[in-house]
């Protein structure tokens, strides 16, 4: 007789799992909570964040595919990852390596281009030689969902002419002309920006015409849009 009372005793109440499913789905909304209550976050650190733990839980499977990088994004990258092959080649063939360099970085890729190839010293009228080198850069950006951000610098030896009261104007002006060139060759206006930094962000102290020079130059900033990651 004990024994069967005692059979019908753990009968009574939720099952033992049930307690550890709920503290499971309680730790879940409270995740969710916490992502919502963010005023600004990257929609590509988001995803991140999402699928590990969602891979961690071990859930969802099905629905991770759209949560990490896309086939589409990789495809992407892989095209990019070709281009910039083929202009390496480009700036070797072309004798332009001491002029242009091009490396990765946090916000993407950038090119940095030195301004005795893209301008003459204290003007803003993009060379046609340069403007070769621009049909090259648009020409492997053009199908790829990216944004192209062009900034200017300058040294610090001030301008005073009509056109330039100063540095600022002076970079602002060649950096929108790279941006025109850049339009002419098939870069939609949407994905195009200019900024002009004059002498403020310089990459050698102005101390002597060496490091000047290396200061005077023109940078192609690519950036992946959201839409990459989708």
């Amino acid at each position: 007789m004990l024994r069967r009372e005692g059979k019908e005793e753990d009968t009574k109440g939720a099952p033992g799992w049930m307690v550890t499913y709920g503290d499971l789905m309680s730790l879940l909304l409270t995740f969710f909570v916490l992502i919502a209550s963010f005023s600004s976050i990257e929609l590509s650190k988001f995803k991140q964040a999402i699928g590990s733990f969602l891979g961690a839980l071990g859930v969802l499977e099905s629905d991770r595919g759209r949560i990490t990088y896309s086939e589409t994004f990789i495809s992407y990258q892989s095209s990019l990852n070709r281009s910039l092959e083929r202009l390496s080649r480009y700036i070797y063939r072309e004798g332009l390596q001491d002029m242009v360099s091009v490396y990765k970085c946090e916000e993407g890729v950038r090119i940095r281009i030195g301004n005795p190839l893209l301008f003459e010293l204290g003007r803003a009228e993009v060379k046609p030689k340069a403007r070769k080198f621009l049909r090259e850069i648009a020409f492997i950006l053009a199908d790829l969902p990216c944004e192209v951000i062009v900034e200017g610098h300058t040294d610090d030896l001030p301008i005073h002419t009509d056109r330039f009261p100063s540095n600022w104007e002076l970079s602002a002006v060649r950096a929108v002309n790279v941006v025109k060139v850049l339009m002419e060759y098939g870069i939609p206006p949407s994905r195009l920006a200019a900024v002009g930094y004059g002498q403020y962000r310089p990459l050698k102290p102005n101390d002597s015409e060496r490091h000047r020079a290396m200061n005077r130059r023109a940078e192609v900033l690519i950036r992946w849009l959201e839409e990459a990651y989708e």
